[in-house]
């Protein structure tokens, strides 16, 4: 008896733990992109690529470092590469630890943008894709 509550008590222990390490992971959502950096060395985002389904205008995609990161975003945190119409109003957060853009989405394109970040050590850029189906 007590072995089958202990054995009953770990298995339930087990997989709490597992439910609770997968809390973190939510659908995607194309408005919010998480943006870090892996072992100091590469810039990471969480969407590859955003995706825009149709009917989705005039919508403000926003990309967010996390509070206790020690990279901001620049002034030229988001560059969106040929998409000076589709993609407008890019600007950085006065804290740096959001960047947005206006995604007119007036029309299906795939759109390369480049993500770069300011902090220590120095990152490269990153070259991620935007789609409006």
């Amino acid at each position: 008896m007590k072995k089958t509550l202990l054995v009953a008590a770990v298995a339930g222990l087990m997989l709490s733990a597992c439910a609770s390490h997968h809390a973190h992971l939510r659908n995607a959502d194309p408005l919010n992109t998480l943006v870090s950096v892996a072992d100091g060395k590469q810039i990471v985002v969480s969407q590859e690529p955003i995706y825009v389904a149709k009917g989705m205008k005039d919508v403000r995609i926003t990309w967010h470092v996390s509070p206790d990161s020690k990279y901001t975003f620049g002034k030229d945190g988001i560059v969106v590469a040929e998409a000076r119409e589709e993609i407008t109003d890019c600007r950085a957060a006065p804290d740096g630890m959001s960047f947005s853009c206006l995604n007119r989405h007036t029309k299906a394109g795939k759109y390369k943008y480049t993500v770069t970040l300011t902090g220590t050590p120095a990152v490269a850029p990153l070259d991620p894709i935007m789609v409006n189906d």
